[in-house]
């Protein structure tokens, strides 16, 4: 029963929130640690990466916040050191090492749905790893893999690494399961109520396409409430310039409000599903749109999103009121706005995530041509790398049809990026500083 209480009414305390980030700024430098002890047996070469790495305020910034994407943050840069370190062993890859992959995946899909897509990163990296290794001559493969290098061996690591990720998610949805019903919630998904805010597409149509769209909507949706509910959708469309989904919900004849909140949740999931699958062309094109916008984004615009969030409170006290006595949200604006404007939130303003793509196309370019050059072609290097920059992207791309771009979103790709161009940093580094 106290579980209960405090899941469905949790207590926000000074000491929680400064304990919080302080286990947060250890879990970083722990991770940060991991990975970069990873990269290179090169003390000089580690020190010079843990200083390119300080100087990116997306990490500290993040674990400077409460919220889901501080602590997802800190578990993919913990999930990225163990990946490079199977990616490394390959093809005898230590058992311990899938366990703790296994152990990070399984927290990280309990942090945030959107990180299954993680589970893929690993598998990812076989696969490109297979493929590079098997368009070489036979010749060069077995010099680069060695003489007991065997199609079989790297099925089996493909094989467990994708069994790992199912695993991985099947155990982090029996623990939801298992923990709500201690907690006497009743476990249902609530994407629908997230998908609600991607609505937002659907002022910018035109009257005629609009109904339209809703019309064939309708009749992909399998609840009699569904087809009501996209009804009384069209209906604040035509008499409401911007989507408001608080005000929206709130309306009392909604049909979404006529029954408990479970009921809700199942219209809105009805109606997400109606939607994305398959996704709608309009919805297919803002998609899109918004995850190319994403890649304006230089990397200070992400952090110094927080402060945004955080100022939000300032015009919103009435809905915060059990917020009220934090330390941090009765600073003035002023000061808020100072932490904002400091400079190390400003040191890579003049790169987006367009240039560091460039830059890590290049880096990928050298250590290939060096490679060749050598007769020893970097697979893992190569393969993990894009990996690690394919699995943000992707994630973020998804994530433009469950919601309009921010900011924030934009975290995973630019964190798997810059953790990318570190391990060719570092390859490189390696390289040209080796005795």
């Amino acid at each position: 029963m106290h579980l209960a209480t405090f899941m469905k009414h949790p207590r926000l305390t000074n000491v929680g929130v400064y304990f919080l980030v302080a286990l947060q700024h250890g879990g970083l430098w722990f991770a940060a640690f991991y990975f970069l002890n990873g990269l290179s047996h090169s003390v000089a070469v580690r020190v010079i990466l843990a200083i390119f790495f300080a100087s990116h305020p997306l990490f500290y910034g993040f674990a400077h916040c409460v919220g889901s994407e501080s602590l997802s943050m800190i578990e993919i840069l913990l999930l990225a050191g163990v990946g490079l370190r199977i990616v490394n062993a390959y093809p005898s890859v230590r058992m311990e090492h899938w366990l703790l992959a296994g152990l990070i995946l399984f927290c990280s899909i309990l942090t945030r749905h959107l990180n299954l897509v993680l589970a893929g990163l690993v598998p990812l990296s076989f696969l490109l790893l297979g493929l590079a290794s098997r368009f070489t001559c036979g010749q060069l493969r077995t010099e680069v893999l060695g003489p007991s290098y065997q199609l079989k061996r790297y099925l089996w690591a493909l094989g467990a690494a994708v069994t790992l990720g199912l695993i991985a998610m099947a155990l982090a949805s029996g623990y939801t399961h298992l923990v709500c019903r201690k907690a006497r919630i009743e476990v249902r998904s609530r994407v629908g109520y997230t998908f609600l805010w991607r609505l937002n597409f659907l002022s910018a149509m035109s009257k005629e396409a609009r109904q339209d769209l809703l019309e064939r909507i309708a009749q992909r949706t399998t609840r009699s409430e569904s087809k009501r509910f996209i009804t009384f959708l069209h209906d604040w469309f035509d008499h409401h310039e911007t989507w408001e989904p608080v005000q929206f919900l709130a309306k009392p004849k909604n049909p979404a409000n006529s029954g408990t909140p479970a009921s809700r949740d199942h219209v809105l999931n009805d109606v997400a599903a109606a939607f994305l699958f398959p996704p709608v062309s309009p919805l297919r094109a803002i998609a899109c749109q918004d995850f190319i916008k994403s890649t304006h984004l230089n990397e200070g615009d992400i952090p110094r999103y927080l402060f945004l969030t955080t100022d939000y409170f300032s015009a919103h006290r009435e809905q915060m009121a059990q917020a009220s006595s934090l330390v941090t949200l009765r600073l003035p604006a002023e000061e808020i706005k100072r932490g904002q404007d400091a400079i190390y939130f400003h040191l890579w303003d003049w790169i987006s995530f367009r240039s560091w793509f460039g830059i890590w196309l290049a880096a990928i370019a050298v250590i290939w041509w060096l490679g060749k050059r050598l007769m020893q072609p970097q697979f893992g290097a190569i393969s993990y790398a894009v990996a690690l920059a394919a699995t943000g992207m992707l994630m973020v791309f998804l994530n433009c049809f469950f919601a309009e771009i921010l900011p924030r979103f934009a975290l995973p790709m630019m964190e798997l990026q810059l953790l990318s161009l570190t391990l060719l940093l570092g390859w490189l580094l390696s390289y040209f500083l080796a005795d």
